[in-house]
This record gives structure tokens, sequence and C-alpha cells, in this order.
């Protein structure tokens, strides 16, 4: 199993990334209020370009993401996150 683990501000100053098999640094920007974008690199080479935007009312958060090798999109995909709702 990978564990990936990364502390990290929202600056735009690359921080290092542990166990990741893609990146070895991430750079995190805000876009706004309610949104952040993440760059990925290894060996300061752009590879990983993320997205966190929530919902002004809290109500979702969601990850998009694309993995770029040599000009072409390896791999991507988005993930919204929902608040859990209470069981009556």
């Amino acid at each position: 199993m990978t564990v990936q683990t990364v502390e990290a501000r929202v600056d735009g100053t690359p921080y290092s990334v542990s166990g990741s098999p893609v990146i070895d640094a991430i750079a995190y920007t805000a876009l706004g209020e309610y949104a952040l974008q993440g760059v990925g690199t290894r060996n300061g080479t752009p590879l990983l370009h993320e997205t966190v935007h929530v919902a002004p009312d809290g109500s979702s958060l969601t990850l998009e993401f694309k993995i770029n090798v040599q000009g072409r999109t390896i791999a991507s995909g988005t993930a919204v996150f929902l608040p859990d709702t209470p069981s009556r």
C-alpha cells in the first residue's frame, strides 16, 4: 500500500511530498474564496494539476485532477464529497 503525505500552506511555495510515485513536491494557490489549485512536480517538471472547490454554502467539496506526462493526460478524475446526513 502507498501512503502519500504532504503538509503545505496555500502560498504558492513547493512543499515536499512523501510516498508518491508521481510527484515529489506540490504548491497550492488560492483561486478566490472557495477554491484552491495545486501543481505537483517531479524534479521541477509539472505533472499533477488539481483543483479543490468548496460550494459557498458548504454543501459539497469537489476535487478535480489531471496527471500529464510529456504533454499527454494519462489520468484524470473528479470526486464530489457530500456531508453525512444524520439517520432518522
